[in-house]
């Protein structure tokens, strides 16, 4: 597949960035309502648990006194629980103990006698229910078969005082979970699809006016490059021909050439200001190949007059030649315009090199160099201002997973200014 035909899959370099920051809000979105959504439903399941769970105790606790407040004696002071195995409360869903004081003989057992009588209620647990005096009830939890159930004690009394306790417990293990968990599971699920659908449309509405205002402004700066660039060229083709129609060397001739470098610098201007809007527009596409720095640089000896060139051998390095030119032509640029010395006999030299695995091109002036007090600033490709040369020459090292480094000459006044780069074998 072609590289256009890749590109239209993808979208436009803002489509494709809209669609990553419109899935990174969406993911923060589902992830903050996901831990709101199951905090929510833990609390909502566990409040429902420890309602069922009081409901069972208030169950088994009524089913206890129920069965406590049948047991009565006879005329002989025997005691009596024909009242309880008569009553409703002894087949219900509970099994009923009674047992007396004070061996804690077993006086009832409802279950039926093929199951498993077992459990009973600890020593602990029996003391606990025949001191309750004021009957509010005591709960244990006891082991059996398959599991656990929960049971409830009260006392029972006699004309003396607390003769024994009646144990209402359930019959045999059951699932104490909240009847809520998978309604709140399954809905969960449910309202954090909503909430997922309606934040991606929601977040494509807010966003598609920043998409729509991104493409406006990099149709202007098209065109505002195009309108400006024709005049630009004609000024440069109108002092060409007035440089050639003088005398060498006349005022006229050096007014010209003064003309045509102003025009190749507001040139540089227009073409740094669209490169920088194309970078902050994420329009920027690397067209990665072999480029011989070397060559590049002896292509800008020849156009530029004041600049000499040092290679001693190829260098070679996997980059855009477009932005790797537009680099070089900066710091040339700013060099050239900021960085020379009155009377010095080499206004600006360009050494490229390769060591070590890495590629320089160094742009070496002998102008003032950087303020030894400040950290090093850029040079100024406009003149005044912040500038945009050495900012779009670090992102061009950047993308091509190199750097640039900026220095003082160090045996004589002037400036170095360093594009560093990986190499790779010619």
């Amino acid at each position: 597949m072609t590289r256009t035909g890749r590109r239209a899959t993808r979208g436009t370099p803002q489509e494709q960035l809209l669609r990553s920051l419109r899935a990174r809000l969406l993911g923060g979105f589902v992830v903050v309502a996901t831990l709101a959504v199951a905090a929510f439903g833990a609390v909502l399941v566990s409040w429902d648990a420890r309602l069922a769970s009081a409901r069972l105790d208030s169950e088994l606790r009524g089913a206890a006194s129920r069965a406590a407040a049948l047991v009565y004696l006879d005329e002989n002071g025997s005691t009596l629980v024909d009242g309880v195995a008569d009553d409703e409360v002894a087949h219900g869903e509970f099994r009923i103990v009674v047992s007396a004081l004070p061996a804690g003989e077993t006086l009832l057992d409802t279950a039926p006698p093929s199951s498993d009588r077992a459990p009973l209620p600890t020593a602990q647990t029996a003391a606990a229910a025949v001191a309750d005096t004021s009957e509010s009830g005591t709960y244990a939890v006891l082991p059996t078969t398959g599991g656990s159930v929960r049971a409830a004690l009260m006392p029972w009394f006699n004309d003396a005082g607390v003769a024994g306790w009646v144990m209402a417990v359930e019959r045999g293990p059951r699932d104490h979970s909240s009847v809520l968990l998978w309604p709140t599971v399954i809905g969960g699920a449910l309202l954090l699809l909503l909430l997922s659908l309606a934040g991606w449309f929601l977040t494509g509405r807010m966003l598609a006016p920043a998409l729509r205002s991104a493409a406006d402004r990099e149709r202007f700066l098209a065109t505002a490059a195009h309108e400006l660039r024709t005049p630009l060229a004609r000024l440069r083709g109108a002092a060409t021909a007035i440089q050639q129609g003088q005398r060498a060397g006349s005022e006229s001739a050096r007014q010209a050439s003064a003309l045509a470098g102003e025009v190749d610098a507001a040139s540089s201007v227009v073409d740094n200001l669209l490169l920088a809007a194309r970078i902050d527009n994420a329009r920027v596409d690397l067209r990665l190949e072999a480029v011989r720095l070397d060559t590049l640089a002896a292509e800008m000896e020849l156009r530029v007059p004041e600049l000499v060139v040092d290679v001693d051998a190829p260098v070679t390095v996997r980059g855009d030649p477009t932005l790797l030119r537009h680099a070089l032509t900066n710091l040339v640029d700013n060099a050239i315009r900021h960085g020379q010395a009155g009377g010095s006999g080499i206004p600006v030299l360009l050494r490229v090199r390769a060591r070590g695995g890495w590629a320089s091109a160094e742009v070496i002036d002998a102008g003032p160099g950087f303020a030894s007090t400040e950290p090093p600033q850029p040079y100024l490709s406009t003149g005044g201002g912040a500038g945009l040369g050495l900012p779009l020459v670090e992102w061009v090292a950047r993308q091509h997973g190199g750097r640039v480094e900026l220095a003082e000459r160090a045996d004589e006044p002037g400036a170095v200014a360093r594009l560093v780069l990986p190499a790779v074998a010619a």
